[in-house]
């Protein structure tokens, strides 16, 4: 199992969940084949925590090795501000 680390900077306080979502994983189907096994499909990861203002890090624990996750940030501070942005996660295999 992996873990991943996400560097985050808020101006302000806030409440921040970070969720890692599958999108393809060791053994999946690519196409069509006649009698093939149907791959574990790893979980869905998430974690939330308070944050103050400044640098902070997230971390991901029991990541699957050789899969790729689609990262999704939210950020909600403290004035009623809400930020999020997405991207993609390769975990290396080992």
């Amino acid at each position: 199992m992996g873990r991943a680390r996400a560097p985050v900077f808020t101006s302000l306080a806030g409440w921040t969940a970070l969720t890692a979502v599958p999108i393809r994983w060791p053994g999946e189907a690519r196409g069509r084949r006649r009698g093939a096994r149907r791959a574990h499909r790893p979980a869905t990861r998430a974690t939330s925590e308070q944050l103050a203002a400044g640098r902070a890090t997230i971390t991901l624990h029991k990541l699957d090795p050789g899969s790729t996750y689609r990262l999704v940030l939210v950020v909600h501070s403290a004035d009623g501000q809400t930020a999020r942005d997405a991207a993609t996660l390769s975990v290396r295999a080992r």
